[in-house]
């Protein structure tokens, strides 16, 4: 029974032995994976910080170009307000200029008209004139025909 006891103990020594080297290996392995597993993630945080840094400075930068866009749209929108403004009043100054011409063209046409409708009245009245004249004309020579005639 001894000697059973005493095997068994040596084999218990043995195997207790052995668990605790597979422990020691075991916690090596472990420790070794944990420290690969904190360069890692000292690494992917240092990582993530630089983009982390990147992104901020990037949003600063897209912040300042929005104000940038903002202010030259807010520009942009005053000047063509501006111009439209602008745009017309030049074109109501045009309108009253071609109504102001359009008028004076108008006045002038009927001026035109006018003098035309004179000149072809005083025209025709110079025809009548001329036609009353010349039958006076040969009524006189007629009469001084017949004059003559008559003195002969």
């Amino acid at each position: 029974l001894k000697l059973a006891y005493d095997s068994a103990e040596e084999q218990s020594k043995i195997c207790i032995a052995n668990l605790e080297s597979q422990l020691h290996n075991s916690n090596r392995a472990n420790h070794a994976e944990l420290e690969q597993l904190q360069r890692n993630f000292g690494k992917a945080q240092r990582d993530l910080q630089g983009q982390l840094a990147s992104a901020m400075s990037r949003e600063g930068q897209l912040k300042q170009d929005l104000a940038d866009f903002d202010e030259q749209h807010q520009k942009s929108q005053h000047q063509y307000l501006s111009m439209t403004r602008e745009l017309e009043e030049t074109w109501t100054s045009v309108e009253q200029g071609l109504k102001s011409k359009n008028m004076a063209l108008e006045l002038g046409i009927q001026e035109h008209e006018v003098h035309a409708v004179a000149e072809q009245a005083a025209y025709m009245q110079e025809c009548e004139l001329h036609d009353t004249l010349g039958k006076r004309l040969e009524f006189a020579q007629v009469d001084l025909e017949e004059e003559r005639q008559s003195a002969a």
